[in-house]
């Protein structure tokens, strides 16, 4: 299975399947409390295939700028942090009413099912290009090349009788 297809499958799976479920917690009636917590667990479950869809998307694309934009991903989640508490101080007046809940987890469910539609394309739009071993060694060899050629350094150039490499 090529990288794409393995990114979209993990994208899938951590985001929208756990979407779906997270719209299934607010259809659920408050009497049955055990649906509603295998509901639950299943949303942080599916949650797990995350490093496999996302993270390798973002180390993949950007290559050596992934640490920053693994950065930006934890940031974001930083914001996240903030943002969830002020939707439920929103939604949510009396903590124990399953009913005013489910809004918050409509919400949820709907904002992961959409961003699971949108990743499904996304491997897509920047090409990744499949990396052999006999391609990473031909592209090595033309950095080095160039960076030889940007110092005013001979391809050919020897140091103590041996070849530069």
């Amino acid at each position: 299975m090529s990288e794409s297809n393995k990114m979209r499958m993990f994208n899938t799976v951590a985001v929208g399947v756990a979407g779906i479920f997270c719209l299934l917690i607010g259809v659920v009636p408050g009497e049955w409390p055990k649906t509603g917590v295998t509901l639950y667990t299943l949303v942080t479950v599916f949650m797990g295939f995350n490093p496999g869809g996302f993270y390798k998307c973002g180390t993949l694309t950007s290559r050596q700028y992934a640490h920053f934009v693994l950065a930006t991903i934890q940031f974001m989640k930083c914001i996240a942090l903030f943002v969830a508490p002020a939707m439920v101080a929103y939604f949510v007046e009396d903590e124990r009413r399953h009913d005013q809940w489910r809004y918050v987890h409509w919400i949820n469910g709907a904002m992961l099912i959409f961003v699971g539609s949108e990743a499904i394309e996304m491997p897509c739009r920047r090409h990744i290009r499949e990396v052999t071993p006999v391609a990473e060694a031909e592209l090595r060899k033309s950095v080095e090349k160039l960076s030889l050629a940007a110092h005013g350094i001979p391809e050919k150039a020897t140091w103590v009788g041996r070849p530069l490499q």
